[in-house]
């Protein structure tokens, strides 16, 4: 009778083990919005327009067969002719721009990422949050009524 109640506890701890998921936690720090490049820009071409935040999720099994409900927005990368962003990542940067009116980009951005495993690690989900500051390129017209500025050295 022991044995049976021994063997019964150890199938069970086995089973919560193996049905418990974990997280994990990324934190990365680019220079530079993905989809402008910040560093031709003199300040008086753009105006910041407040901090800002957005957030993706997709659910995925076997970490790569994507389950549907993943991100469908996405923001362009001048120049490459196919988006090398993350589509959760992607997503989560137009979330962020889309929820300042007048937006166009973001600039020094941090974003997080994390990631749920259950079931044995076979089902995930990753999620990605951006932080930033939106801005707003001013339109030609109204640098042209500015004088114009040497940069700095």
């Amino acid at each position: 009778m022991k044995n049976k109640q021994m063997a019964a506890m150890a199938v069970l701890l086995a089973a919560v083990a193996a049905m418990s998921g974990c997280t994990t936690m990324v934190k990365s720090y680019p220079l530079n919005t993905p989809n402008v490049e910040i560093l031709p820009l003199h300040r008086s071409e753009y105006v910041v327009l407040g901090d800002t935040e957005g957030k993706a999720c997709e659910n995925l099994l076997f970490g790569f067969i994507s389950l549907g409900g993943g991100p469908k927005k996405y923001v362009n990368q001048p120049g490459q002719l196919i988006n090398t962003l993350p589509a959760v990542e992607s997503a989560a940067i137009y979330e962020a721009i889309d929820k300042v009116p007048g937006a166009d980009s973001l600039m020094s951005i941090r974003i997080a990422e994390s990631e749920t495993y259950s079931v044995l690690g076979i089902y995930k989900t990753q999620c990605v949050t951006v932080k930033g500051k939106a801005f707003e390129l001013k339109p030609d017209a109204d640098l042209a009524k500015e004088p114009a500025k040497e940069p700095a050295k």
